[in-house]
């Protein structure tokens, strides 16, 4: 069976990277022998021809915002590979979960089979956070907390959507995600 090669290259899936950082980090991972890497994307857009056309790769189209669908592609993906509690992707990297939903549907279908998952968030987090927190100093990891104040909680979510589902998607990893089985991080 093809995942249980001991001289196997290591397998890093991409989820999303059609464009900028997810297009560089894919480019990079492939020139490198030792890996095989795979992603997923909508192939919605017009860069997708370039993401192709990468050498050692190996796409697969899912739709990320139908979370059947992408739980049963990437548990499909994983058993075709042989990913396994033994024999785990070496890192699975998500620059394509923008709501909590997103990653939820990840950890049920790779929980116990990945080595490390790497969520791309966003600074965008701290414009729903303690604001006067941030008055005090430059901005560190430890300010991203949401206030107190129910009131200015929402007023922040109105104003930064896309902050505020970054933020959520943390918050999710942090409060259920079982880090022996899941082991993450996450950049800003």
């Amino acid at each position: 069976m093809e995942g249980q090669n001991s001289e196997r290259k290591k397998r890093v899936l991409i989820l999303g990277g059609s464009v900028f950082m997810g297009l560089s980090t894919l480019r990079k991972l492939a020139g490198h022998t030792e890996y095989e890497v795979h992603y997923i994307n909508r192939g919605r857009n017009h860069w997708n021809n370039e993401v192709r056309n990468i050498e050692n790769t190996h796409f697969s189209w899912g739709n990320r915002r139908d979370r059947e669908d992408i739980t049963k592609l990437l548990q499909y993906l994983s058993k075709k590979l042989g990913m396994s509690e033994t024999n785990k992707w070496e890192a699975v990297i998500d620059f394509s979960a923008f709501k909590y939903h997103d990653i939820r549907s990840v950890y049920d279908a790779l929980k116990g089979k990945t080595k490390l998952y790497l969520f791309i968030s966003s600074d965008s987090v701290y414009d729903v956070c303690d604001r006067e927190v941030r008055k005090q100093s430059a901005i560190v990891e430890e300010y991203a907390v949401r206030p107190k104040d129910e009131k200015l909680r929402e007023q922040y979510k109105a104003d930064e959507e896309y902050g505020h589902d970054k933020l959520k998607c943390e918050e999710y990893l942090y409060k259920v995600a079982d880090r022996t089985q899941f082991p993450f991080i996450i950049f800003r």
